[in-house]
């Protein structure tokens, strides 16, 4: 399966991709036979998805909470920015 990119960040030392197996034998314990059903996912650990809640609705792990760090219209906002203006505009008016 395919690995979840590390993101990019100044501090990003020490970050690796995680494959999505190692991902989600934590959450939920490795299977036990045949492939996984992602809709019986019963996780193990807190998952905390961070994401706005219009992209929490759009898809999301099972059992993950939404503690989103914009709401929609911030969000919105910010990727507006990130399109037109580039990166450094969208991280001003983000407030990172």
């Amino acid at each position: 399966m395919a690995d979840f990119p590390a993101l990019p960040s100044p501090a990003s030392e020490g970050v690796i991709s995680l494959p999505i197996e190692a991902l989600l034998d934590a959450l939920d314990g490795p299977p036990q036979q045949g492939p996984r059903d992602l809709a019986e996912l019963k996780p193990l650990l807190l998952t905390i998805d961070v994401r706005s809640p219009a992209e929490f609705e759009a898809g999301h792990i099972p059992g993950a909470v939404n503690v989103p760090l914009f709401d929609d219209e911030a969000r919105a906002l910010v990727g507006t920015d990130f399109k037109r203006k580039g990166r450094y505009e969208a991280e001003s008016t983000g407030g990172v």
